[in-house]
Formats: C-alpha cells, structure tokens, sequence
C-alpha cells in the first residue's frame, strides 16, 4: 500500500511503431505530455500519469526507452508522495547499456 510497484512492457517496433510516437500516444491517452529524457546516457521519453486501480489513483511514472528492435516502458505506480518519486529516481538512475 505505502511502496512502489512497478510494471515492464516490451513490443516490437516492426516498421509500425516509432518510440517518440509510442510515447506521445500513450502520454496522450492520459491527458499528459511526454518529454525526452537520458538516463545515464540511454535516449527515451518520461510521461506521468493517474491511473485507477482497485478504487485507487496512482501517480505512474512512465518511461519509455527502445533498442533496435523493441520499445521497452516502465511504469512505477506510487502514491504520490515524495519519498517514493526520490525512490522512482533512484532506481530508474541504474539503469545501463550492455
């Protein structure tokens, strides 16, 4: 109830999808905006979203990133407050190129 959760989706990029497109899509889809982001030198965008879930809203922290063939989001459902955003931070900032 007080902790981050957090989901991973990964799909294929094919010729259909774009990640900047991906983003604005799905940034749009809840009333929001994506902005680019670089993680430890690794290029996506970040969007944040409300989100219901068995009768709660979450604050969701979204990013979306891509390699050569797929979009890879990561979403951190929190509630709100700023220990979890400073955790959001924290996890999201180990991320790294093979």
């Amino acid at each position: 109830d007080n902790s981050i959760d957090f989901d991973v989706y990964q799909w294929e990029k094919g010729d259909e999808y774009t990640l900047e497109a991906e983003a604005n899509y799905f940034a749009t889809e809840y009333g929001t905006t994506a902005e680019a982001v670089t993680i430890n030198g690794i290029d996506g965008y970040k969007y944040v979203s409300a989100e219901d879930y068995a009768k709660n809203t979450y604050t969701v922290v979204n990013y979306m990133f891509e390699d050569d063939t797929y979009i890879i989001e990561i979403c951190f459902w929190t509630v709100n407050t700023d220990a979890e955003y400073a955790a959001v931070d924290e996890i999201i900032n180990t991320l790294k190129k093979n």
